[in-house]
């Protein structure tokens, strides 16, 4: 798998409070991307599976990423247990349920009851689901401000990801 990636001009490079050094993989200059197969090679010619979402026109790059694929979990209850304080900067991070580098895999009828950082966390995924799960912070010991108690949660350039018939309940976002 291939990753395009780019900082068109209508991209906000700063994010919400003018610190983006979280956003595109800590790089300032990649703040875009899109996930894709390499289909064949032929000189200097990639051919990918799918066309670019966007018009990538500012010198993109690529990086190779290893992914996984075809991988998943389902049918099961995970409960976080440890007794971690409530305060800002705890060791309460972490998901529950964690798909990294994951290309069509799949996360199904889990249900996560309490979380540090996020209950399902996809990074690096491409066309991945989340389906028939529950992510539950209803009584939750743990801190619930800045960057904790996520339900479903995407970071770094995911693409084509299906998050459906799910429930959350008392989480941040």
């Amino acid at each position: 798998l291939v990753m395009v990636q780019s900082l068109p001009s209508y991209v906000y490079n700063l994010g919400a409070n003018g610190d983006g050094t979280w956003l595109g993989r800590n790089d300032p200059t990649n703040r875009v991307g899109q996930i894709v197969r390499v289909v064949s090679v032929s000189g200097t010619t990639v051919t990918v599976d799918r066309p670019a979402y966007i018009d990538y026109t500012n010198s993109p790059g690529y990086k190779i990423y290893a992914m996984m694929s075809r991988a998943g979990v389902e049918d099961f209850t995970i409960r976080r247990t440890e007794n971690d304080n409530k305060s800002v900067g705890s060791d309460a991070g972490g998901a529950n349920v964690y798909l990294s580098h994951c290309d069509s895999c799949w996360i199904k009828n889990v249900t996560s009851v309490n979380t540090g950082h996020s209950h399902f966390f996809l990074e690096i995924a491409s066309r991945s689901e989340v389906r028939q799960s529950i992510a539950d912070s209803t009584n939750n010991r743990y801190y619930h401000g800045s960057d904790h108690a996520y339900g479903y949660y995407m970071n770094d350039y995911n693409t084509d990801n299906l998050v459906i018939d799910n429930i959350a309940r008392g989480n941040r976002h």
